[in-house]
């Protein structure tokens, strides 16, 4: 039998090639159902044969490509556990951002309801429901994302908050909202082949393209949305690298106000946001 310690260091110098020698880490704490601290405390121990084999087919998944995401089935969202799968956008630390900017600002003005479209995996609709106490509305028109949903509400015992409903964009959506929020595909078309393979050839193509520009999804938005917010409901719209002033002009063009920007901690442009009131 090897070591943790051994495997480790395998899986590391393997791993170094894709520069992701931290996920020996997560991944040896999943096979061996050891916590982080655990994992320093007992490196010279000697594993089974049978943990010692998940670690090493986990690796060898990872080292073909496929996201780490993908070979734990479940990741975390803004502290919550989200199960992830193949065919829905994986959840990433980018889009907490304007999770965390929806919620605050239902808890700041104590807004009763929320719809997030194009959900995905429901991140942001789960990471709402939990966080506050506005009722929330899911949608998406990929049923496939909409089963996801509704596991990641159950996970985090919220599916009695969460409405869920298959729609392409607003075309299945009734009633106003105090907010709107989401995380659109934004990818320019001419840019999905230049993506990492493991986002281009496991990520649904529907959730990464946004048309040429990658903006198409947010003139459908900012066109439609007004309909469905209530007076001064806010939008929180995810954008894309070097987007958020086109984000932000197309949101001025349709008649929003009070627009800012916030950057994520990479110091990116990544959260535009736009109030829309019927006062004149």
């Amino acid at each position: 039998m090897q070591k943790v310690s051994d495997l480790l260091t395998h899986a590391k110098k393997a791993l170094a090639t894709i520069d992701a020698s931290h996920e020996a880490r997560i991944m040896a704490k999943r096979a061996f159902s050891l916590t982080d601290a655990e994992l320093s405390l007992r490196k010279d121990e000697e594993v089974p044969k049978e943990a010692s084999q998940i670690f090493l087919g986990m690796l060898a998944e990872r080292l073909n490509g496929r996201p780490l995401q993908h070979i734990l089935g479940e990741w975390e969202f803004y502290g919550l556990p989200v199960k992830v799968k193949e065919g829905v956008l994986i959840p990433r630390f980018d889009t907490e951002l304007a999770a965390k900017r929806a919620i605050e600002h239902i808890v700041e003005t104590n807004a009763q309801s929320a719809l997030d479209i194009c959900c995905g995996s429901g991140c942001i609709a789960v990471a709402m429901a939990v966080k506050t106490n506005a009722a929330i509305t899911a949608s998406d028109i990929s049923p496939a994302a909409l089963a996801l949903t509704r596991e990641n509400a159950e996970l985090n015992g919220a599916s009695e908050r969460i409405y869920i409903v298959e729609s392409d964009m607003f075309a299945g959506i009734s009633g106003k909202f105090d907010l709107i929020v989401s995380n659109p595909p934004y990818i320019p078309i001419g840019d999905i082949a230049l993506l990492d393979e493991e986002v281009k050839d496991h990520e649904p193509l529907t959730a990464l393209c946004g048309g040429s520009e990658g903006l198409d999804f947010y003139r459908i938005i900012a066109k439609e949305a007004p309909k469905h917010l209530k007076n001064r409901g806010k939008l929180v719209l995810e954008v894309g690298i070097n987007q958020a002033a086109a984000v932000s002009q197309i949101l001025s063009e349709a008649g929003f106000n009070n627009i800012t920007v916030s950057h994520d901690l990479s110091g990116v442009e990544r959260v535009v946001e736009g109030i829309f009131s019927e006062d004149k």
